[in-house]
């Protein structure tokens, strides 16, 4: 007998692009080739950004559920176990941590970071307080998937209870690379250092261009691109004191520019304070682009050998480190082997199997 799974997909964020919604979607995907469970998904989003490679497999049903963590944690409550039995579920997988308040035997629930806890100062108080609705929800579930070995480690310090029912599986690359894709040979003039990032505060974009402040006043200026959503609109204030470096903002771009700025990319930068796991990180590594990131427990677990770490609190470092890499082609050639090297531990088709492995231990 093949076992149901309500796929519940509830984000905060129904009409947006973001990391877990990059997830979500991998991971479903990824699922539903493996086909060890029957899958419906029941989601908050509008129908049409479900992809159709999902819709066309799945079951889709499409509610909306309230904005606010904590209500929705109540709305779940109530809705889950309910489209559970309407549907003939067995258990339920919630791949944001928002699951339901008195969470769920049946459960297993994904968690992507700890930033409300590690990371508090970044956060308004309104986000704190909802993640500790979110928490008191987690607790109680049947078992945590966290993406990776330091989101558990945060989770199992936060919440110690919780450490018999946490187990860490890896994202992937959300993006393929056909293996005959090859980086195109640039002069040292041609070259651009690239990064992807939504400007939140984890994010730490103001190190970039502190970094090549320091730089410009060197009489030195790599050309720099950078993507991705500025929700808050810090990007503005932070060229108007930018003086002359040659940084340009892309803002949000296609998956095709995006495989285009990869493919040419020299250097791919990362600042962050704060990750769960990063995944584009794995996605420069997928196009064999060298990695500038952050020293953080959690990024050396993803690039492994493939990236030069820097002080994420020292612009100096990071100024230290571009300068490196636009001009040391043996170092930007090795790391650039590492790097494809090292995306290569990471599979969706091996997450899916682990995830299903972590279904069955809470299917009755």
């Amino acid at each position: 007998m093949t076992h149901r799974i309500l796929f519940y997909d509830y984000t905060p964020q129904p009409n947006r692009m973001t990391g877990i919604t990059v997830y979500t979607w991998k991971i479903l995907d990824a699922l539903l080739d493996h086909g060890q469970f029957d899958y419906v998904l029941a989601t908050n989003r509008p129908a049409h950004m479900v992809p159709k490679s999902i819709s066309d497999r799945v079951k889709v049903i499409s509610r909306p559920a309230p904005i606010n963590e904590a209500k929705a944690l109540v709305h779940n409550m109530r809705v889950v176990p309910a489209l559970m039995r309407e549907l003939g579920c067995a258990a339920s997988f919630h791949p944001h941590p928002t699951a339901m308040l008195l969470g769920g035997r049946r459960s297993v629930v994904v968690v992507h970071d700890l930033y409300r806890v590690t990371n508090a100062s970044l956060f308004r108080l309104r986000a704190r307080l909802q993640w500790a609705a979110v928490a008191f929800g987690l607790r109680r579930a049947g078992r945590l998937l966290a993406v990776s070995g330091a989101t558990r480690d945060a989770l199992v310090a936060a919440y110690p209870s919780v450490a018999d029912r946490t187990k860490v599986v890896h994202e992937a690359s959300p993006i393929d690379v056909d293996a005959t894709t090859e980086r195109p040979e640039t002069d040292r003039s041609d070259r651009y250092a690239l990064m992807v990032a939504n400007i939140t505060p984890n994010k730490n974009v103001g190190l970039l261009f502190d970094a090549l402040k320091l730089l410009a006043a060197d009489g030195v200026r790599p050309r720099v691109v950078l993507a991705g959503v500025d929700e808050f609109g810090t990007i503005p204030s932070l060229l108007a004191d930018a003086g002359d470096i040659n940084l340009e903002f892309r803002g949000k771009v296609s998956d095709e520019e995006l495989h285009r700025l990869y493919t040419g990319a020299h250097v791919y930068i990362n600042t962050s304070l704060a990750e769960g796991f990063c995944l584009p990180i794995l996605e420069a590594h997928s196009f064999g682009t060298a990695v500038i990131c952050s020293n953080l427990p959690v990024l050396r677990e993803v690039a492994g050998d493939g990236a030069l770490f820097i002080d994420p609190h020292d612009a100096h470092s990071l100024a230290d480190a571009i300068r490196t890499m636009f001009h040391d082609d043996d170092m930007a050639r090795a790391l650039a082997e590492r790097a494809k090297a090292n995306v290569a531990r990471f599979s969706w088709s091996k997450a899916a199997i682990e995830t299903e492995a972590l279904l069955s231990e809470v299917v009755p």
